[in-house]
């Protein structure tokens, strides 16, 4: 007869035979996995950098707090902000992507790099929309917050451009038609206008 040490034995009981606590926890450690799970491909957390995880169709999930700035290069990316989640520093977009919830400002860090501008989509072949952002320049900052080169298009849906700004310029820059890009249900506080842009209901 063979006998099972005491220690694998008790490891046999909690497969075979588990407790009810032993259940619990599993089922917590499910539900966690579960819950990571649906928050994306990848958890972006405060100050990570930035990094495509594939060629196209990235899903990122930004934790709450202070992200230094993204360059987006994978087509398709997605990137779904948690309360409280600000980007300090110079957004630069290649490729299609949609921003949901986002705060972009300039006033957050003293070395930041997007004073002159928020967001810079540098290619003639994105699509980019941005839903419920913020785009926030200091007062005596350069007023452009996002700049567009021509071809390229954008949808600035229930966006918010702050504060009343001192600097002369535009908030939106697009160096394409008005028919590229639209603010649609937009609040422009800046005291600045759009360039080569089309408002639907946007108030200032």
């Amino acid at each position: 007869m063979t006998l099972i040490p005491p220690a694998h034995k008790q490891v046999l009981e909690s497969i075979f035979n588990p407790t009810k606590g032993e259940l619990e926890n599993v089922a917590i450690r499910e539900d966690v996995a579960r819950l990571v799970s649906s928050l994306g491909e990848r958890i972006l957390l405060p100050e990570d950098a930035y990094k495509s995880l594939k060629t196209a169709d990235n899903r990122m999930f930004m934790g709450s707090g202070d992200h230094p700035g993204i360059k987006v290069d994978a087509d398709d990316t997605l990137f779904v902000a948690a309360p409280g989640v600000r980007v300090t520093r110079k957004v630069v977009i290649e490729e299609s992507c949609v921003f949901s919830g986002i705060h972009f400002t300039s006033t957050a860090i003293e070395d930041s790099n997007n004073t002159d501008v928020l967001v810079d989509i540098t290619t003639s072949r994105a699509t980019v929309i941005f839903e419920r952002c913020v785009f926030e320049k200091g007062p005596t900052h350069a007023t452009n917050a996002v700049n567009i080169a021509a071809g390229s298009k954008a949808q600035f849906i229930g966006c918010i451009f702050r504060p009343v700004m001192t600097s002369t310029g535009v908030v939106i820059n697009n160096a394409g038609v008005p028919a590229d890009v639209n603010t649609v249900a937009c609040s422009n506080i800046t005291g600045r206008l759009h360039n080569n842009v089309t408002n639907i209901a946007e108030t200032t």
